[in-house]
């Protein structure tokens, strides 16, 4: 899809079937169309921690923080 919205709803579709690569993929793709939507780096925080890798898991937390406090 080409759609941002659709690759983003169909990034956690893939991530609750545990396709973690190709959700990943999907998240970053959305990530690069809507770089200022909180729930991509969520997204993306949830890959990290279905794949048990702190250093990115932190990584996206502060991100996923300082969006969430920027549309506050």
């Amino acid at each position: 899809p080409r759609n941002p919205r659709a690759l983003y709803l169909l990034a956690w579709v893939r991530l609750a079937l545990k396709e973690v690569t190709e959700a990943e993929t999907l998240f970053q793709q959305a990530r690069t169309l809507m770089p200022n939507t909180p729930g991509v780096y969520a997204g993306l925080l949830a890959v990290a921690k279905e794949r048990g890798d702190s250093k990115a898991e932190a990584r996206w937390a502060e991100k996923l923080r300082v969006m969430e406090q920027a549309t506050d």
